[in-house]
């Protein structure tokens, strides 16, 4: 079968997330891959911060353009109207903007622990933002509580606490990569309502939908897509 938009997939995540709280994540990249059949074209590389060996300047604390995770983290914090915040499309544009992007060419998935914006004309909170055949990002930062022990709880309930976090990462790399591999392309709002966030994603019962509940995440669990957004997720890799 002839493929098309296959690139190689770089996950990139901030320091401080550590493999543990990330494997939800990469759970759901491969069940996405592995879904739209094509787990065996697209090539993960794990790159953590991604520092190139000249990514501090020679004052040895000076980042240089570019040349690591940290720069794009703190050129998206620098333009965020938003305290403690990280403008998403800021840090979209800046990684497309990589002077190996061109080079290179790959799907890119940045992970931080730190609140995101929308962008310049939206103060919105997200928990993601993707774009079509470039790359997305998704916080957990809301999620990270639930990562966190909870003085003289069961083992049980510690038991659900890390579940719950496990699914709701895994959804929202899912969803993420939805977008990027073609699944509703968002909208041109500038800063859109409740309704038209709505109504540019999947109303179905389906990881495409367009906010967080933790009750579809178990309800999906078994068939994260509904058939239509499955269809669309394999013909994005299909040679028409």
């Amino acid at each position: 079968m002839p493929f098309r938009n296959i690139k190689p997939l770089h996950i990139l995540w901030q320091q401080d997330l550590g493999k543990g709280m990330l494997s939800g994540v990469f759970f759901g990249i491969a069940r996405v891959l592995l879904l739209a059949k094509v787990s065996q074209q697209i090539k993960l590389k794990h790159l953590g911060k991604r520092r190139q060996p000249n990514w501090l300047g020679k004052d040895g604390a000076t980042l240089t353009m570019y040349q690591s995770l940290d720069w794009h983290i703190g050129w998206a914090r620098k333009n965020s109207k938003k305290a403690r915040h990280l403008n998403s499309v800021v840090l979209l544009d800046s990684l497309k903007d990589n002077p190996t992007y061109e080079t290179e060419p790959r799907y890119e998935l940045v992970v931080v622990n730190q609140p995101l914006h929308w962008s310049d004309t939206s103060l919105r909170t997200v928990s993601g933002v993707g774009r079509k055949n470039q790359g997305a990002i998704i916080s957990l930062a809301s999620h990270l509580h639930l990562f966190q022990p909870v003085i003289g709880e069961s083992d049980g309930d510690k038991m659900k606490r890390r579940i719950r976090f496990w699914l709701a990462t895994q959804m929202l790399a899912m969803h993420e990569l939805g977008h990027i591999f073609g699944l509703f392309p968002g909208t041109s709002a500038k800063d859109p309502s409740n309704q038209e966030l709505k109504e540019a994603h999947c109303l179905n019962q389906c990881v495409m939908y367009w906010q967080e509940d933790t009750g579809l995440e178990r309800k999906i669990w078994h068939k994260p897509f509904c058939p239509s957004c499955l269809e669309k997720l394999k013909q994005f890799f299909v040679e028409p």
